[in-house]
């Protein structure tokens, strides 16, 4: 990947308020992280992590199970705008089941169930935009 592009997107993150950006073109990838300590500027370099890195998370122990987004991008309930959310709280799920869809460059990724469960939180809005890493939904054993 040509270095005078990485430098180009680290602007037009720094120009638009972004802090996290993935970007995938053919068989490269790569995820770009703005961070910026407290009183310092966003002038400094960014850090570059390998895009298939999990984001670090510790796991409840509660027996519940935290779905987080894998990547950057907007968060959406449904399939379709006039279409009826994925699931809702109380919802039973299965392992695979669909449970949003996150939209990052005009490409969806749906966001599945790791586990069965049921939904106990649905943490993001529909709409709103979530870093990689950030919670979705919460789902408690049962079903």
């Amino acid at each position: 990947m040509d270095t005078t592009f990485i430098e180009s997107l680290i602007v037009l993150m720094r120009r638009h308020g972004i802090a996290e950006l993935d970007y995938a073109a053919g068989d490269e990838s790569l995820n770009l992280r703005l961070d910026v300590p407290a009183g310092e500027s966003a002038d400094g370099p960014p850090a570059i992590a390998p895009r298939d890195a999990p984001p670090p998370v510790a796991e409840p122990d509660d027996g519940t199970s935290e779905i987080r987004a894998p990547m950057a991008g907007c968060f959406y309930r449904a399939p379709a705008p006039d279409a009826p959310p994925f699931v809702e709280v109380g919802a039973p799920v299965s392992a695979g089941d669909p449970l949003a869809l996150l939209e990052a460059m005009k490409m969806l990724t749906p966001v599945e169930a790791e586990t069965a469960g049921v939904v106990a939180v649905i943490h993001a809005e529909n709409g709103q935009m979530v870093a990689r890493g950030d919670l979705l939904i919460t789902l408690r054993p049962g079903g």
